[in-house]
């Protein structure tokens, strides 16, 4: 999928996968917003991610959000379909 910035997306999978190891730590269980939607708001041209702002709030979920912008997540291209 050729990413835009705007594009809505939906994550498919996180890291190339459907499931986190067995040993993954609870806030860092991103597999969690497999299903979930957002937008583009910035691309990288380091190993073709994206910044994603999802429209779930990220830290209800339990999980840490250290970017700029609220509820969103570097991820990668191929873990994203455009919806």
């Amino acid at each position: 999928m050729k990413t835009e910035i705007g594009k809505k997306v939906k994550l498919n999978t996180f890291n190339g996968t459907s499931k986190p190891d067995d040993n993954c730590p609870p806030h860092e269980n991103y597999w969690k917003l497999i299903g979930h939607t957002g937008n583009i708001v910035r691309k990288s041209d380091v190993k073709s991610r994206a910044l994603v702002q999802f429209n779930q709030n990220v830290k209800s979920l339990g999980l840490e959000c250290h970017n700029d912008i609220e509820n969103s997540l570097w991820i990668l291209e191929s873990d994203l379909i455009e919806i």
